[in-house]
């Protein structure tokens, strides 16, 4: 009697079964004007689809991008609403409820997945994430694209680091700002979707990999400007 449970331990996903032979490319802090829609015109030429986990301030700048990934098949998760380095440890994390509703009313949707800024959480964190039935969700394998404008690094590095069951994350965006420079990871792309198929490795949106709903209900229809 009286006696308290301790709650779980909670940590972020980041890999799938090795036993299957595919990976997921994911692109963060975009929106971005024109890196995004490039990036998912090669992933579409290649017969892919990705995922965008997007900021809130970006969604909110350049909305009809968002709407626009949607409708092409790619899969939204969130990303934060202003990509802050220091948002993780504010208390109850509104961070989360913000990016939420900026999805809800610009793009019409409610993603299941969710990826701190910088990879960075705290059990706070994510116990506010797995209370919106959400799950978090990191990655195995970067190529810090962020660091270098060389795009056969981009390519070599994520090659090299790729497994079956890798969360692969480049980047569409710059902490948000909706005109950062991702020309070298555009350029990168590719390379890296034809070396992942000359290993027999399909590359799929996250929900797929992981088996779990992408959305946490039906994609609404979409809000206009």
């Amino acid at each position: 009697r009286g006696r308290v449970r301790p709650r779980p331990f909670l940590q972020p996903i980041e890999s799938a079964s090795r036993a299957q032979r595919r990976v997921a490319l994911t692109f963060d802090d975009g929106p971005n004007d024109p890196h995004t829609l490039r990036i998912a015109d090669i992933l579409e030429a290649h017969g892919v689809r990705g995922t965008f986990f997007v900021v809130g301030k970006a969604v909110a700048a350049r909305p009809g991008i968002a709407r626009e990934l949607v409708r092409r098949g790619h899969l939204l998760g969130a990303h934060s609403y202003g990509h802050g380095k220091l948002d993780v440890f504010t208390s109850g994390y509104p961070e989360l409820a913000r990016v939420r509703q900026v999805l809800q009313d610009h793009v019409g949707v409610a993603p299941a997945f969710y990826r701190p800024p910088y990879g960075v959480s705290t059990q706070l964190m994510l116990d506010v994430v797995a209370g919106e039935g959400m799950l978090t969700v990191n990655w195995n394998v970067s190529a810090n694209d962020w660091e270098t404008r060389d795009a056969a690094t981009i390519a070599r590095r994520t090659l090299k680091r790729t497994k079956p069951g890798s969360i692969i994350v480049l980047h569409d965006g710059c902490d948000g700002d909706v005109t950062g420079d991702r020309s070298a990871t555009v350029a990168a792309l590719p390379a890296i979707l034809n070396g992942l198929a000359q290993r027999g490795l399909r590359a799929e949106r996250l929900d797929t990999l992981l088996g779990h709903a992408g959305y946490l209900a039906p994609v609404a229809a979409q809000a206009s400007d």
